[in-house]
């Protein structure tokens, strides 16, 4: 006989796997994997989410999607999203991210204790919530959350966000004490957390080659506490706005794709250069928070 085989569709390894590719995509400047990413991201959107309630379904098989959404689908589908953005640029990536992390945030916070149950609220079938405290194989969904909610606040300004990000470390500050080794993803955010990032706005279409050119000076360095935006005209742009006014405001200079470096929303003069850019990336990074 044939053996069985598992091919059902799961949200949570599609999300990383989104990631994976967007990351890759970027780093080794390889347009089929930034086509798989999309491919992807389009699928878990229009598939495996409730366009009604916003809820996201654990699997897809043969046309059914079935099961209630755990908190790591919805913390790894954000992720993906918001990798996804930060590899092509389109804002519809950072809504969906933005819009499954309140999905997230409604169904697994705990607003008592702080950070994350793994099964969402009012399933009678659950005796207990319980909350993943190991990032093994498959990273608990907290850790994925709280990075996540740290990322979008600094990309966002969402206060609130930062806040119940601070509250995930808290909550689990006894298992990181006793036994760090065990989150090695939560103490990632953690770090994040700690650090004052940049923001890094690019202004100019991803398609051009000046833009493309300082998108390349940003990527060829490992700067994990900063946050990049490209605004492009048109359409994108007006989306970018909603979604972060700061950014969208920055003009491109002289007709040419323009970098900005910012810290605390306070912006370096802007470059076109990608050598000028790089001399700016290249500085010192500011001290932690207090």
């Amino acid at each position: 006989m044939r053996p069985l085989r598992d091919d059902k569709v799961i949200a949570a390894w599609n999300g990383l796997m989104i990631s994976a590719c967007a990351r890759g995509a970027r780093l080794l400047d390889d347009p089929a994997l930034a086509d798989r990413a999309r491919r992807a991201g389009a699928f878990v959107w229009t598939k495996l989410r409730d366009p009604a309630s916003g809820a996201l379904h654990r699997r897809w098989r043969e046309g059914e999607a079935a099961g209630a959404g755990q908190l790591d689908d919805y913390a790894d589908v954000a992720l993906g999203f918001l990798d996804l953005y930060q590899c092509d640029f389109d804002p519809v990536w950072l809504q969906r991210a933005e819009e499954i992390t309140r999905q997230m945030l409604d169904r697994f916070r705990d607003s008592k204790h702080g950070g994350f149950f793994e099964t969402p609220a009012g399933d009678p079938s659950i005796q207990l919530r319980l909350k993943d405290e190991f990032d093994g194989a498959e990273i608990a969904g907290a850790s994925v959350a709280a990075e996540v909610l740290q990322r979008l606040a600094e990309l966002l300004d969402r206060a609130a966000w930062r806040e119940q990000a601070r509250r995930t470390f808290e909550d689990y500050a006894r298992r990181l004490h006793g036994h760090p080794a065990a989150m090695p993803r939560m103490i990632s955010a953690m770090l994040l957390e700690q650090a004052t990032p940049r923001h890094v706005v690019i202004a100019g279409d991803p398609a051009r080659a000046d833009t493309r050119a300082l998108i390349r000076e940003y990527d060829r360095r490992f700067l994990p506490h900063d946050v990049l935006l490209v605004t492009t005209p048109g359409a994108r742009a007006d989306a970018l706005r909603a979604l972060v006014p700061f950014a969208a405001a920055l003009p491109e200079q002289n007709g040419r794709a323009t970098a900005y470096v910012c810290v605390g929303y306070a912006c370096r003069l802007p470059v076109t250069a990608p050598a000028a850019f790089a001399a700016q990336l290249d500085e010192p990074a500011a001290k932690g928070k207090p």
